[in-house]
C-alpha cells in the first residue's frame, strides 16, 4: 500500500512535502490530514547530513522548533547539513558554522555528535525520550494533555471535601474532556 501511495501522490519527494493532488483517494486524504501533526511533533535525525536541510528542516536539539534561527546570507540557496562537515566527513567543519550561525545555533550544532559511519538521516519523534513514536504520545499532542498532565492541583481537587460529580466536573473542564457546545448542538441539546 505505501508504495502504491508514493507512486501516485509524492513520487519524488517526502510523504511530509507531499499535496493533497486532486481526486485523491480516502486513505491518502486522511494520511495528508496528519501531516500538520506529524510536522509539529519530529525532527530530523542527523546521520550522514544528506537529506537534512540546513535552514528548512527542524533538527536541532534542545529547541522549541528546532530550527536554525540564524539568517540565511542572500544568495545562498537551502543546503545539506553535511556541507558543514569537514574534508574527511568525521568532524564538524568549525571555521565555516563560525562563519555562518550565530551563537546559539553554533552551540547546539557543535553539541551533535558527527556519524563516523555512513549512517542514513532519519526522523525522531519529540514527544518520546527514546524519540520513537507512539499512539498515546500522538494522542496526547492532539488532545493538549501534555499542558495539564504535570499540574501540582490534581491532589488537593481529589482532597476537597464536595460532592464527588462536582469534583469530576471540575476534572473535565481542566482536561478538555467536557463537551463543548458544538458537540452537544451536534447531539441535539
Amino acid at each position: 500500500m505505501s508504495r502504491v501511495l508514493k507512486a501516485k501522490y509524492f513520487p519524488n519527494w517526502s510523504c511530509l512535502d507531499a499535496r493533497l493532488g486532486s481526486n485523491p483517494s480516502f486513505i491518502w486524504r486522511s494520511i495528508f490530514e496528519a501531516q500538520a501533526v506529524i510536522k509539529n511533533n519530529i525532527r530530523r535525525r542527523v546521520g550522514n547530513g544528506i537529506k537534512v536541510q540546513v535552514w528548512a528542516d527542524a533538527w536541532l536539539p534542545g529547541r522549541g522548533s528546532g530550527k536554525i534561527t540564524s539568517h540565511r546570507p542572500l544568495g545562498i540557496r537551502d543546503m545539506n547539513v553535511a556541507a558543514f562537515r569537514d574534508i574527511t566527513g568525521r568532524h564538524w567543519n568549525v571555521d565555516r558554522i563560525n562563519n555562518l550561525f550565530n551563537e546559539e545555533d553554533r552551540l547546539l550544532i557543535l553539541s551533535i555528535p558527527v556519524s563516523a559511519q555512513d549512517r542514513k538521516d532519519g526522523y525522531w519523534w519529540k514527544r518520546e525520550n527514546n524519540g520513537d513514536y507512539s499512539v498515546k504520545s500522538c494522542y496526547r499532542s492532539l488532545m493538549g494533555e501534555f499542558q495539564v498532565e504535570g499540574w501540582k492541583g490534581w491532589k488537593q481537587l481529589w482532597d476537597l471535601k464536595v460532592p464527588p460529580k462536582f469534583k469530576f466536573f471540575v476534572w473535565q473542564v481542566l482536561d478538555g474532556s467536557l463537551p463543548a457546545v458544538d458537540s452537544l448542538r451536534k447531539k441535539g441539546w
